[in-house]
């Protein structure tokens, strides 16, 4: 009980009336899925969560040795992706840079998730894990999100169609702050992804790098 009252605290001390849109809904799922399938079953539930900037971060998740940047969109929409800010795709020296691309729809089968079932699948991963530490800093990552769990998604499933996984190299199509002038800010473009073929990856490789990353 006690374990069950910590986990929901802070997503009940601030609950917010408005539900997150669609798009932050879809994003907010690429995440956690990152967070479930690659990140959990390689490192501690504390360190993955730690380690997740998706709500502030110019980064989604910023470890020692890599960063990865999600991107979700509706499967069947324009193929780009949108770049916020200028040092969204910027390299740090001594990290690989992935981006996961994520399409996302709506669906009404029986094994689509809404964003609340998202949040509860990760929060009992951890409630589960001995890291329930992490819970607290999850809940307050939500809740910067936007997400509180007095929302109603119940009309709102989603499945993920398709998972496109890109490694970020000095060739890679970008805008930099090094190469944009100090005068310019709030920077948004977008990537046509017909034009990234060449910088592809493999889910296996991803994988093979965060296998070697957490040694």
């Amino acid at each position: 009980f006690i374990k069950k009252a910590w986990r929901w605290q802070s997503l009940l001390s601030k609950t917010k009336e408005k539900k997150l849109s669609e798009e932050k809904q879809k994003g907010l799922i690429g995440e956690l899925f990152f967070l479930d399938k690659f990140l959990f079953p390689r490192f501690r539930k504390k360190i993955s969560v730690d380690n997740w900037f998706g709500p502030k971060g110019s980064k989604d998740f910023q470890f020692s040795k890599f960063h990865v940047e999600i991107k979700s969109k509706s499967s069947g929409s324009t193929p780009t992706i949108s770049i916020s800010s200028e040092k969204q795709l910027k390299i740090i020296e001594g990290t690989k840079l992935f981006v996961a691309v994520f399409g996302i729809d709506k669906s009404d089968s029986k094994e689509s998730l809404s964003v609340h079932d998202w949040c509860n699948k990760i929060a009992d991963k951890i409630f589960d894990s001995d890291d329930t530490i992490a819970l607290g800093e999850f809940n307050n990552k939500l809740n910067k999100y936007g997400y509180s769990e007095e929302q109603d998604y119940s009309d709102e499933k989603w499945d993920i169609k398709e998972i496109i996984y890109y490694e970020v190299n000095d060739e890679f199509p970008k805008l930099v702050p090094t190469e944009i002038s100090t005068a310019i800010t709030n920077v948004n473009y977008s990537i046509y992804m017909n034009q990234l073929n060449s910088f592809k990856i493999a889910k296996e490789e991803l994988e093979e790098f965060l296998d070697d990353a957490k040694s």
